[in-house]
């Protein structure tokens, strides 16, 4: 009897987890989880949804298409339109040739000429925009303010600074502008000027000092002093008038603007 309570007391025990070592009875104790796994890589993305419809196409004349954008030489577009000016002549960072129209580089060809000479950044004379020559589109391709563009026609509109000229597309020569003289009273017996300078020819024929928008000193009536820098100070700081004529420029944006800048000595 003492035998029978002495077990039973024994049982309680034990399952009360008093054992000789916890979770040993029933087999051993369950192995500790995996580390946290590694969050699974962004899914690939799904297939872009379709764009919208564009408009009904717009009118030959560029009028705006029902639901579209005005339209681009007669198409609808979503927005502004798709070519920008550098898609069909000169680059990203100059909208000017080169290349032209036709994909030409060569300053020889008629649609590349001098632009950049008149456009690029000068160390010498203003840097000319395209406004002195052309009526400049608001937008590629299409603008009704200038319905002119791409017309297959050398269209010239003359700025302020220019002061209006002819440019002869048989002789590709360009002449009474501001820019090339014609304001300046005539040469100097014996001297000489390019007046009519050749678009065409970027070989720096056309850009000497005294040879080529005026003689040194310029005809007429201007003073015969060869000292530019009495009368222009603040275009130029210092001038040789040695053979080819030397210029230290005070401020070259000064220099072929439109205006006479220039003061008593």
């Amino acid at each position: 009897m003492w035998a029978l309570g002495f077990v039973l007391a024994w049982v309680a025990w034990t399952c009360a987890g008093n054992g000789p070592s916890d979770g040993a009875a029933g087999g051993a104790a369950a192995p500790v989880g995996g580390a946290t796994g590694a969050a699974g890589g962004a899914g690939s993305g799904g297939a872009g949804a379709a764009g919208g419809s564009g408009g009904e196409a717009g009118g030959a004349d560029g009028a705006a298409g029902t639901g579209g954008a005005v339209g681009c030489g007669g198409a609808a577009e979503g927005g502004a339109c798709a070519t920008p000016c550098w898609g069909c002549h000169g680059t990203e960072q100059s909208f000017a040739p080169p290349p032209d129209t036709d994909g030409n580089v060569g300053t020889t060809y008629r649609g590349v000429g001098a632009h950049q000479s008149h456009l690029a950044a000068s160390s010498w004379h203003l840097q000319v925009p395209c406004t002195e020559c052309h009526l400049v589109p608001a937008k590629p391709v299409w603008d009704p303010q200038v319905p002119t563009h791409q017309n297959g026609i050398v269209d010239l509109s003359w700025g302020p600074v220019a002061m209006g000229g002819i440019f002869d597309g048989q002789t590709l020569t360009c002449s009474y502008t501001y820019c090339h003289g014609t304001t300046l009273g005539p040469d100097p017996d014996g001297k000489s000027s390019i007046r009519t300078p050749q678009w065409t020819a970027v070989d720096g024929s056309q850009k000497a000092c005294g040879a080529a928008c005026h003689s040194l000193p310029p005809g007429g009536t201007h003073d015969p002093s060869p000292k530019c820098e009495d009368c222009h100070g603040e275009v130029i700081a210092a001038f040789a008038p040695d053979d080819p004529a030397a210029s230290a420029w005070a401020n070259a944006a000064l220099h072929v603007n439109g205006k006479g800048e220039s003061q008593e000595p």
